[in-house]
């Protein structure tokens, strides 16, 4: 492998670590790939949400997690708790619901801090 090649690995490994820490960032709109980080402890081992459940965004600000076996529902909720996203998850019958609070810089200091910190930090990773 020339030097060229191994630097645009490099380049890439980089970018495509940015492009998955950006999905994670909180804006006011809802996204599915807020819960793309959370494992749930279910039939004797950790599973992935999307692997367990379909997420849907109904409203703008809204995430309904339906699980594929609603005995899991409170493994689920459990979970999502667990992940310390700031998500609160609210278990209604055989369904949960997750409203996304709207974001204001004001009254979070720290969201610009933390945005900075994913840019800066992405060009370590590679």
């Amino acid at each position: 492998m020339t030097q060229e090649q191994e630097v645009k690995k490099a380049m890439q490994s980089s970018i495509d670590h940015f492009r998955e820490e950006l999905k994670n960032i909180r804006t006011s709109r809802a996204n599915p790939a807020l819960l793309d980080v959370v494992q749930i402890e279910v039939y004797g081992s950790k599973m992935k949400l999307r692997d367990i459940a379909n997420i849907t965004v109904p409203e703008s600000r809204q995430l309904l997690i339906t699980p594929f076996d609603p005995s899991n529902i409170n493994s689920i909720a459990k979970g999502i708790d667990a992940a310390n996203l700031n998500l609160q998850a609210v278990v209604d019958g055989h369904i949960i619901r997750i409203n996304i609070l709207t974001c204001h810089v004001r009254s979070h200091p720290g969201l610009l801090s933390s945005d900075d910190y994913v840019i800066s930090g992405s060009h370590q990773e590679a």
